[in-house]
């Protein structure tokens, strides 16, 4: 589920995501929440205690559209992310262009390093499937499976 940086920096979110987890009896290992980079400029010290309280929680954030806009290594060492969603630009020429696979081989390999999963977005073809196997990328979204 995707939520905005006026969200993520709503006091008392984490509690309000336990109460629906404890009413709809789903785990907290079930849900996960994701959060732009540029959601995290506007209330930087909120988002952080919400984040922290949602981990706590068992709540993993991801942190949706990697490479896409403000990118900045602060945020993985600053931010608990446990997961990265690399942005759909990379993968969309990931299949004929070495840049975007060298750009997801290096975010593979910075999320393996911080012990977090990565998931590509928007993936379209059978040819980005294989290459993004190839460059050991285990999780992807396709774009069919996205809300509207």
């Amino acid at each position: 589920m995707n939520l905005s940086a006026k969200q993520f920096g709503c006091p008392g979110l984490a509690r309000h995501v336990a109460e629906v987890l404890s009413k709809a009896a789903v785990s907290p290992d079930d849900l996960r929440l994701e959060v732009t980079e540029s959601s995290l400029m506007s209330n930087a010290d909120a988002v952080l205690k919400t984040m922290q309280d949602l981990q706590t929680l068992g709540v993993g954030p991801h942190m949706d559209d990697f490479g896409a806009g403000y990118s900045s290594l602060n945020h993985l060492h600053r931010y608990p992310f446990d997961t990265l969603k690399i942005d759909r630009s990379f993968i969309q020429g990931i299949a004929e262009e070495k840049d975007s696979a060298e750009i997801v081989w290096t975010i593979l390999d910075l999320a393996r390093s911080l012990e977090m999963d990565v998931v590509a977005e928007g993936i379209e073809t059978v040819e980005q499937v294989e290459r993004l196997k190839s460059v050991g990328c285990r999780l992807g979204q396709d774009i069919a499976s996205r809300s509207p």
